[in-house]
Formats: C-alpha cells, sequence, structure tokens
C-alpha cells in the first residue's frame, strides 16, 4: 500500500474502528476531515464522488475506494493480517462477527445523526431516545460477553469485536451518562482498552478535525 487516505470525522464511532485498525497494523495514512454535522451535499466538496452516501468512513488505497468500517477493517486484515482481528477459526471469526454486528447493525445506527433529527421532526425527544438505545444496548452486550470475555471481548486476545465496543461504549458513557461500573464485564474491557496506544491514538480528541 503506497497511498493510505482515511475521510474521516472524528465524532464517528465507525471511523475511530478504522483509525484503531489502521494503527494497530501500523499502516501510515493521510487524514481527511469530513464533517458529517453538516447536511447532505454540503459535507465536502466532490465527497459524493468518493461515497455517494457521503458518510464516514472511506479510505482510498491506491486509488482503490471502500467504504463502510467492516469491509474496511476485513481488507485490512486480508492484506496485513498481522495483527489478526478476525480470527482464522471459522466458528471463532463468526462469533466475532456477531458482537462487530451487535453495535455496528444493532446499536450505534439508532444513535445517528440523521436518527436523531427525525425522532426530533416527529415530535420525540431525541436525548430520551439516544439514552434508551444506549442503556438497552449496553445491557444487552454486558450479557451477550457473559462467559467467555476477559480483557478483551474474547478472552485475552485482541480481535475485531473490541474495535467496535471500545467507541460505543466511550459514547455511552460520554453521551448519555451510562455508569459502566455496573456493568463489569464491559467496564474491565473499557479500562484495559483505554491504556492501548493505538486506541488512545484514535480517540477523537487527538484528530486534527476534533472540537470541544
Amino acid at each position: 500500500m503506497k497511498s493510505v487516505k482515511l475521510f474521516s470525522f472524528f465524532k464517528s464511532s465507525a471511523s475511530w474502528r478504522v483509525r484503531i485498525a489502521l494503527n494497530l497494523k501500523k499502516i501510515e495514512y493521510d487524514y481527511i476531515p469530513v464533517n458529517i454535522l453538516k447536511s447532505e451535499g454540503e459535507r465536502q466538496e466532490g465527497y459524493a464522488n468518493i461515497n455517494p452516501l457521503e458518510r464516514v468512513p472511506s479510505l482510498i488505497v491506491d486509488g482503490n475506494v471502500l467504504i463502510e468500517s467492516m469491509p474496511i477493517i476485513e481488507f485490512l486484515d486480508e492484506v496485513k493480517p498481522s495483527p489478526r482481528l478476525f480470527p482464522e477459526d471459522p466458528f471463532k471469526k463468526a462469533q466475532v462477527r456477531a458482537v462487530c454486528e451487535i453495535i455496528n447493525a444493532g446499536i450505534q445506527p439508532l444513535g445517528n445523526v440523521a436518527v436523531l433529527k427525525q425522532v426530533k421532526k416527529q415530535g420525540g425527544n431525541p436525548d430520551e431516545w439516544l439514552k434508551y438505545w444506549m442503556t438497552f444496548g449496553v445491557r444487552k452486550l454486558e450479557k451477550h460477553l457473559e462467559g467467555f470475555s476477559g480483557t478483551n471481548c474474547f478472552g485475552n486476545e485482541l480481535t475485531a469485536a473490541d474495535l467496535y465496543i471500545y467507541p460505543q461504549l466511550d459514547a455511552s458513557i460520554n453521551r448519555v451518562g451510562i455508569n459502566i461500573h455496573e456493568y463489569p464485564n464491559l467496564a474491565r474491557i473499557f479500562q484495559h482498552l483505554n491504556g492501548l496506544d493505538a486506541f488512545i491514538k484514535a480517540r477523537p480528541e487527538h484528530q486534527p478535525d476534533y472540537q470541544p
């Protein structure tokens, strides 16, 4: 990979996952900010030509465009398999993907900017909506991880599941005030990941487009 460009937004948990993966695999990349808080068509000139959805992340590798965090991380795992984020064993890989999808498809989308705007437009309370679904998600994740989590989602082995769970837990704590200590499995995982350089470096406050 001679040229790697990441279109990212500092707050985006999906972008955050990819930043962690790039850091873990020690892949140098150019950071190109895309402000997803702006209306579609105003986010960045020409970005719709790269990603018609105008969402982040998008990754351009040697001129080839990749979108969506899951296929991007899977691609990175194939072209640079160390450290491996998806286990080679098919059953274990499916288990890791399941945790990723619980977050990627079942929790995180419900807190997207577009969803919250629509909730407000229809007369709902976006803050109550967000707190309900984030609390629901954290509670279900805690239960799902019982019996096989350790310092990481899967024992002490770092996997793609940890890349997904870390930004989600951070958002749950800082956006809706969830007390992570009420969830011992998640608290243990979050504390461990919060001390890893690749995760720290990927945090929103360390990105060039960060705004308090």
